[in-house]
């Protein structure tokens, strides 16, 4: 069977002209570039040079052959190239998953870095329930998902990577707005917007508000932060949401109250145990990392070792 390497041997004979010069061309002996030719001619089954006074001439069939392996050589180069990209992480595709917040507002920061530093490198980037982003991470249709619930899934790896608390979102104009912190019974009577009671942050959120003599209950559930700010922006009483949205610079129009008691919540990154790990990817949790803590958000330990 042909193999590549005397194929190589054949196109630095043709480009060389000589045994010889295709020798030193290649870094070996001249009697294993003669073996290599006669090998390939072997395999072939038909005579590509003529052999005159010690020198070689190409015949016909050479000239036709030259053209497929000069590609077929410009094929491997760009095979080589774009492996050393990947190995590198400067080729591939990158797809993203995440809860809405942080899609909205970590990760738009942290893939402008990555595209710097990557510009080879597409990038997918969806805003998914929770629910979604688990299901898509595990059935390895993304490489990495981000997420605030705990993963109880043997099909994904994951870690913690930022933290902070809750917050009430309210109107600047609103006589809440003043206070340093707001807790269920500063609550009471107001109407309020947050998640679902199957995410964290509802669920703690319904806990606390329990603990009160009203037992008061949100008036309007969303899946998206951005929702429930605009809501509260129209005169929809108050949100208790995650911070992400806020960063440092805020929301115009609204202020973030800390909530208490304290509902602590965990970015979390996921991977499936069976999607190799790109170093695109690696890059990207980087980056998570250094946006969370410019805008104020702490890193948790294991993200401080990795940075």
């Amino acid at each position: 069977m042909v193999n590549v390497r005397q194929l190589e041997v054949f196109h630095a004979v043709m480009r060389a002209g000589a045994v010889n010069d295709a020798a030193r061309l290649l870094g070996v002996s001249q009697p294993a570039v003669t073996k290599s030719l006669r090998l390939l001619e072997q395999q072939l089954g038909f005579t590509l040079f003529r052999r005159t006074g010690g020198r070689i001439f190409p015949g016909p069939a050479a000239d036709a052959l030259l053209p497929e392996v000069a590609r077929m050589e410009r094929d491997l180069a760009a095979v080589e190239e774009l492996a050393r990209r990947l190995r590198e992480g400067q080729a591939g595709r990158l797809q993203v998953v995440s809860v809405s917040s942080l899609a909205e507002r970590v990760l738009p920061q942290a893939l402008h870095l990555l595209r710097r530093e990557r510009p080879g490198v597409p990038v997918e980037l969806l805003a998914l329930t929770s629910r979604a982003v688990v299901e898509r991470v595990a059935e390895r249709r993304a490489d990495l998902g981000f997420v605030y619930d705990p993963t109880e899934t043997p099909h994904v790896e994951s870690r913690d990577i930022l933290e902070a608390e809750v917050v009430c979102a309210v109107p600047r104009r609103h006589a809440l707005a003043r206070r340093k912190v707001l807790g269920p019974a500063d609550l009471v009577g107001v109407p309020l917007v947050t998640y679902g009671g199957d995410t964290r942050i509802g669920s703690a959120l319904r806990r606390a508000l329990h603990g009160t003599r009203d037992r008061q209950e949100p008036e309007v559930t969303t899946n998206s932060t951005r929702l429930a700010l605009q809501l509260v922006a129209e005169g929809g009483g108050v949100a208790v949401v995650d911070p992400f949205l806020f960063g440092r610079t805020g929301v115009p129009g609204l202020v973030a109250v800390p909530f208490h008691p304290p509902i602590s919540l965990r970015v979390r990154v996921i991977r499936s145990y069976e999607r190799p790990r790109s170093p695109a990817g690696d890059a990207l949790l980087r980056l998570v990392a250094e946006v969370g803590a410019q805008l104020g958000l702490r890193l948790t330990s294991r993200s401080r070792r990795s940075r």
